[in-house]
C-alpha cells in the first residue's frame, strides 16, 4: 500500500459534504480497491482540494473516484516526506501550497526546506506541517500554519520555493473525515 494524493480544481464551489457523499457512494468500490481515505484539505472557496488514500496504486484510486463521479486534475502515488501532525493555534488558518519542482529534486531536499534553513519561518510565525511528494518530487503539496496567505506567500519566496496555488484551508481527518477548521 501506498500514499495516493488526488487534486482536485472544482469549476463551480462545492460542498465538501457533497463530495463526501458521492465518496460514500463508491464505499463498496473503494473497498474491492482496497482504497482507504485518509485526509481531505480543501479551500475555503470550496474550488481546490487534495485527498490523500491509502491505496495500492494510483490506478485503483483513479477508479474509486471515476465509480464515485469525483472530478479530478491529477491523482499520482507518492509519499510524506514530512507529516508533524499539530494543533492549529489560535488565530492561525491551515495554508495549502502546490507547486512543480525541478526535475532531480530528491526527498531529502524536500525535507531539508521544510526544517526551515533560512529562519524565515520563525520570524514570519508560519509552520512547516506536511510534504506530500510524488515519487519523482516533480508535484509537491504543502500545509502550513500560518496567520494569513502573504506570510506563507512571503516565506516561499524567501526560500526560492516556486509555486502554483496557495490557498486556506479546512483539513478533514480519516476515519471519520470530521472537521479540523482553523
Amino acid at each position: 500500500m501506498s500514499l495516493v494524493v488526488v487534486e482536485r480544481a472544482l469549476e463551480e464551489p462545492r460542498e465538501f459534504s457533497c463530495l463526501q457523499a458521492l465518496e460514500a457512494g463508491a464505499r463498496g468500490c473503494l473497498q474491492t480497491h482496497r482504497v482507504r481515505p485518509l485526509r481531505a484539505i480543501i479551500a475555503r472557496d470550496r474550488r481546490n482540494m487534495i485527498c490523500l488514500y491509502d491505496a495500492p496504486d494510483a490506478e485503483s484510486v483513479r477508479e474509486t473516484q471515476r465509480v464515485a463521479g469525483l472530478p479530478f486534475s491529477h491523482v499520482w502515488a507518492g509519499l510524506q516526506v514530512v507529516d508533524r501532525p499539530q494543533e492549529l493555534p489560535p488565530g492561525y488558518s491551515h495554508i495549502l501550497v502546490q507547486r512543480t519542482v525541478p526535475e532531480g529534486t530528491t526527498p531529502a531536499q524536500l525535507e531539508y526546506f521544510a526544517n526551515d534553513p533560512k529562519g524565515c519561518n520563525g520570524r514570519l510565525r508560519i509552520k512547516h506541517v506536511a510534504v506530500f511528494a510524488s515519487h519523482d518530487c516533480r508535484r509537491v503539496c504543502c500545509l502550513y500554519h500560518g496567520p494569513d496567505l502573504e506570510s506563507v506567500r512571503a516565506g516561499n519566496r524567501e526560500m526560492g520555493a516556486p509555486y502554483e496555488r496557495l490557498w486556506i484551508a479546512d483539513v478533514f481527518e480519516a476515519p471519520n473525515l470530521t472537521s479540523e477548521k482553523g
